[in-house]
Protein backbone atom coordinates (compact mmCIF):
# COMPACT_ATOMS: atom_id res chain seq x y z
CA UNK A 1 0.00 0.00 0.00
CA UNK A 2 1.44 3.31 -1.09
CA UNK A 3 -1.14 5.31 1.49
CA UNK A 4 0.08 4.22 4.76
CA UNK A 5 0.05 7.20 6.84
CA UNK A 6 2.47 6.66 10.20
CA UNK A 7 0.63 9.93 12.28
CA UNK A 8 -2.46 8.99 11.23
CA UNK A 9 -5.04 8.05 14.36
CA UNK A 10 -5.54 3.60 13.46
CA UNK A 11 -2.01 3.36 12.00
CA UNK A 12 -1.60 0.08 14.10
CA UNK A 13 -4.43 -1.45 12.27
CA UNK A 14 -3.42 -0.18 9.05
CA UNK A 15 0.27 -2.07 9.70
CA UNK A 16 -1.43 -5.19 10.30
CA UNK A 17 -3.16 -4.76 6.45
CA UNK A 18 -0.40 -3.96 5.04
CA UNK A 19 1.06 -6.42 1.97
CA UNK A 20 4.40 -6.20 0.41
CA UNK A 21 4.62 -4.97 -3.54
CA UNK A 22 3.65 -8.85 -4.58
CA UNK A 23 0.94 -9.10 -2.37
CA UNK A 24 2.18 -10.96 0.62
CA UNK A 25 2.03 -9.78 4.30
CA UNK A 26 4.80 -8.26 5.69
CA UNK A 27 6.79 -10.24 7.48
CA UNK A 28 6.53 -10.85 11.49
CA UNK A 29 9.74 -9.22 11.75
CA UNK A 30 9.00 -6.54 9.99
CA UNK A 31 5.98 -5.55 11.72
CA UNK A 32 7.32 -5.92 14.56
CA UNK A 33 10.37 -2.90 13.84
CA UNK A 34 7.56 -1.03 12.26
CA UNK A 35 5.84 -1.72 15.49
CA UNK A 36 9.10 -0.28 16.87
CA UNK A 37 8.97 2.87 14.93
CA UNK A 38 5.52 3.79 15.73
CA UNK A 39 6.24 3.72 19.24
CA UNK A 40 9.25 6.17 19.11
CA UNK A 41 6.91 8.67 16.76
CA UNK A 42 4.21 8.34 19.02
CA UNK A 43 6.89 8.89 21.64
CA UNK A 44 8.15 12.10 20.39
CA UNK A 45 4.93 13.19 19.26
CA UNK A 46 4.31 13.16 23.23
CA UNK A 47 7.31 15.26 23.87
CA UNK A 48 7.00 17.74 21.02
CA UNK A 49 2.99 18.58 22.24
CA UNK A 50 4.87 18.81 26.23
CA UNK A 51 7.45 21.17 25.20
CA UNK A 52 4.48 23.03 22.60
CA UNK A 53 2.42 23.18 25.89
CA UNK A 54 5.46 25.16 28.21
CA UNK A 55 6.10 27.49 25.28
CA UNK A 56 2.94 28.75 25.51
CA UNK A 57 2.52 28.94 29.65
CA UNK A 58 2.84 32.25 30.50
CA UNK A 59 6.57 32.15 31.97
CA UNK A 60 6.93 33.12 36.09
CA UNK A 61 9.68 35.66 35.73
CA UNK A 62 8.98 37.28 32.29
CA UNK A 63 6.50 40.20 32.14
CA UNK A 64 3.32 39.47 30.47
CA UNK A 65 2.26 40.00 27.29
CA UNK A 66 5.79 40.31 25.71
CA UNK A 67 5.34 37.49 24.14
CA UNK A 68 1.62 37.71 22.54
CA UNK A 69 2.60 41.02 21.70
CA UNK A 70 5.57 39.78 19.65
CA UNK A 71 3.59 37.25 17.99
CA UNK A 72 1.25 39.62 16.79
CA UNK A 73 4.18 41.25 14.68
CA UNK A 74 4.18 39.76 10.93
CA UNK A 75 6.89 37.05 10.07
CA UNK A 76 6.99 36.52 14.47
CA UNK A 77 6.06 32.97 15.13
CA UNK A 78 5.17 31.46 18.34
CA UNK A 79 8.59 29.73 18.54
CA UNK A 80 10.87 32.77 17.69
CA UNK A 81 8.71 35.10 19.82
CA UNK A 82 9.22 32.53 22.88
CA UNK A 83 12.89 33.09 22.24
CA UNK A 84 12.79 36.76 22.30
CA UNK A 85 10.49 37.06 25.20
CA UNK A 86 13.15 35.33 27.22
CA UNK A 87 16.23 36.36 26.14
CA UNK A 88 15.75 40.26 25.70
CA UNK A 89 12.68 40.69 28.30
Amino acid sequence: MFDYEPRRRRRRERLDALRTGDGRALPEHLKRQLGRELERLELVEAQIKQVEAEREAPPDAAPQGGKSRLTQLVGIGPEFASVLAGEAF
